[in-house]
């Protein structure tokens, strides 16, 4: 299944994504108290490059890294590095090792809201209705009723009043927002963007972002967060590339707990079997991130993690692996997100999490995945569902592969007429037992927990 949005960069559908929020995982500061002395924490990253590199991934997506007040959503300054990260200098070497090493960087863009110590907003509260910037925000007024005891008002991001948003369709901010945009390709040379609430962000700002990104850097990826609706109101031609599949994202964990596989299948079958609604989507696909509960702590049977990854390696789309989850390392949220977002280290990650074998498995898998036409271009068909497995094709050109995934607590022994007449191979472990059964229809086992990729020769 080729991408078919105008001029989405191919590199896309060879991308393995690296989820990391560094404040959390370098272990920063929760507050940013305002003027101190910059710690070079995000120098740390570089460390990492083994680990990455055995897990087989190969971009990097960093959540909001840019001078904040605390969590990195609540923005000072959309060009200087957070000082509990480090100074710029720190940002551009890590960023040059990274892309040396052969990852292409992703960066978290917070466009629709910023924080009260934004330098346009400290312009409001200490010049009033004099400020130049009064026209900066949306729904920005003068009340003394202001819950905040400042006396302005004006529209958040739900309802946090920490978080001031922005009128993006203003042409002083929109010129802010593309400078800034310019600013990270040319001095970092990143190759794309998550845009942080981008289901709630003006769309006019869309084709503007395409347009100077694309000039700048042809091949630059831009992608939302969308978590309702139809993520075609981001994303398509002449707006943003793709869309974090939280349709998808529900299915995967819901799937396994319920026993019931034909939910999955359906968002699948719904987004990416002709002719379906997202064929045309560079859509990422996760199973937990810096805002939901991890994987581990939202799975009633730890061991369906197994399956899972195994799924969300073959499916169409972009994979991402949030940062401690490739070894299951739980995570709640608690009166705020920091637990789901932990100070974690390499060998924290493979000493913490519950299933640490996994690390293997995921290197396993994506290597699978990137040596494999099939699952990065190919198109989408169900073949057989169940409340426990679920088989589909992927097709690419002349060749596809059968994909059984089971979350079976045993092993399932399972008749595949789609074979029948065919020859094959097993991609993912040799030994994965097929015989032939009266009739010549073929039957496979299929493992507990786990599933099989099969190449058809011939069909």
């Amino acid at each position: 299944m080729e991408i078919k949005t105008r001029h989405t960069p191919s590199w896309t559908a060879q991308a393995i994504i690296y989820h990391i929020y560094p404040l959390g995982a370098l272990g920063a500061e929760h507050h940013n108290p305002g003027p101190m002395e910059p710690k070079p924490r995000i120098r740390d990253l570089v460390q990492w490059i083994p680990h990455l590199k055995e897990l087989g991934v190969n971009t990097l997506l960093l959540g909001p890294i840019w001078n904040s007040e605390s969590h990195g959503y609540d923005t000072i300054d959309l060009r200087t590095l957070d000082p509990r990260l480090g100074t710029n200098e720190d940002l551009a070497w890590t960023l040059s090792q990274l892309k040396s090493a052969g990852f292409r960087i992703l960066l978290d863009a917070v466009f629709n809201h910023v924080g009260r110590r934004f330098f346009g907003f400290l312009d409001v509260q200490h010049h009033r209705e004099q400020s130049p910037y009064r026209h900066w925000f949306s729904g920005l007024s003068f009340d003394p009723s202001s819950p905040m005891g400042d006396g302005i008002v004006y529209d958040t991001w739900d309802g946090h009043w920490s978080l001031v948003k922005l009128r993006v369709e203003h042409p002083e901010v929109q010129a802010y927002i593309v400078d800034s945009l310019r600013h990270w390709i040319t001095e970092y040379d990143i190759d794309g963007i998550r845009l942080d609430a981008a289901d709630v962000i003006d769309p006019q700002l869309w084709p503007v972002l395409r347009a100077v990104a694309g000039r700048v850097k042809p091949e630059f990826w831009l992608f939302g967060e969308q978590v309702f609706g139809d993520y075609r109101t981001i994303a398509g031609d002449d707006r943003l590339h793709g869309v974090t599949n939280y349709e998808c994202y529900k299915g995967f964990w819901s799937s396994v707990n319920d026993r019931n596989m034909y939910e999955i299948a359906y968002a699948l079958r719904r987004q990416f079997e002709e002719p379906g609604l997202y064929t045309h989507l560079a859509m990422v696909n996760f199973l937990d991130n810096h805002d939901v509960p991890r994987i581990a702590s939202k799975l009633t049977q730890a061991h369906g993690v197994f399956p899972l990854y195994l799924l969300l390696s073959a499916i169409p789309g972009i994979p991402a692996i949030y940062y401690g989850s490739e070894s299951a390392v739980p995570g709640v949220k608690a009166s705020d997100d920091w637990p789901l977002r932990p100070a974690l280290s390499v060998q924290e990650i493979k000493t913490r999490g519950g299933h640490p074998e996994l690390v293997e498995t995921l290197g396993r898998l994506m290597a699978l995945r990137k040596q494999t036409p099939e699952l990065l271009y190919g198109d989408y068909t169900q073949v057989q569902v169940d409340s426990e497995y679920l088989i589909f094709r992927r097709r690419y050109e002349d060749s596809q592969v059968l994909v059984g995934i089971s979350i079976a607590d045993h092993d399932r022994v399972i008749s595949m007429p789609e074979l029948a007449g065919s020859a094959w191979e097993s991609l993912l472990d040799p030994d994965l037992p097929i015989t032939r059964v009266d009739g010549g229809i073929p039957e496979i086992t299929l493992p507990a927990n786990w599933g099989f990729i099969i190449r058809v020769h011939g069909a």
